[in-house]
């Protein structure tokens, strides 16, 4: 299920600017209202409920096991950010620069703090993974480095997979390769699900 959460585009202005510096609340908090409807409804098994995402949506994969930590059974985050403070310090990646950041995420440090999985790793109870390229611009692998280091450090199961010479959008086959065979491999030993195919593959 893929969520069109309030800050997608595609539904209008209204609905993009109602996930304006609201990264980490309303945006996360739709798509466990979507979870939870699933569940309510009888479409998804609640013993069998994952969430994965890229770029933006792997910081969303994060703080959703931050905000809701026995909804999901794991998180994959692909190249996500889990420091809004330091993506925030890293100006020229946003159109606009520092306005442009101040637009999309905020300025206020304490919100930016409170919007970090990176500083709310304690409520996270479940398995993480995380797969980041070593040579992402977008979103730099010290995002997922440093959380795999804080989940380590408090006792959290974590593998971070780091693909060599990775960018953000990680496109050629043999890095979605590393990817989805990944995940494959973290579904099968977090939701019983069947062991993949083992593949050679560059991640380290």
């Amino acid at each position: 299920m893929q969520v069109n959460f309030r800050g997608s585009t595609g539904y209008g202005y209204d609905w993009y600017e109602a996930g304006l510096r609201n990264w980490g609340t309303v945006m996360v908090d739709d798509i466990s209202a979507a979870a939870k409807w699933a569940v309510r409804d009888g479409i998804a098994d609640p013993a069998r409920m994952w969430i994965v995402g890229w770029s933006y949506g792997g910081y969303a994969a994060l703080m959703s096991a931050v905000r809701e930590p026995e909804l999901y059974r794991c998180a994959g985050s692909i190249a996500g950010v889990s420091d809004l403070r330091a993506l925030k310090s890293q100006q020229r990646r946003f159109y606009g620069g520092r306005a442009g950041s101040n637009f999309a995420i905020g300025s206020d440090d304490d919100e930016l703090k409170a919007g970090s999985p990176l500083r709310a790793v304690g409520r996270i109870q479940v398995p993480v993974l995380m797969v980041h390229g070593d040579a992402d611009v977008n979103v730099v692998i010290d995002h997922s480095r440093n959380m795999a280091r804080a989940l380590d450090k408090a006792n959290k199961p974590t593998k971070l997979v780091i693909v060599k010479d990775g960018d953000h959008s990680l496109v050629p086959g043999e890095w979605r390769t590393i990817v989805f065979t990944e995940l494959e491999l973290f579904l099968a030993e977090n939701l019983r699900q069947p062991t993949p195919t083992a593949v050679q593959s560059a991640a380290h």
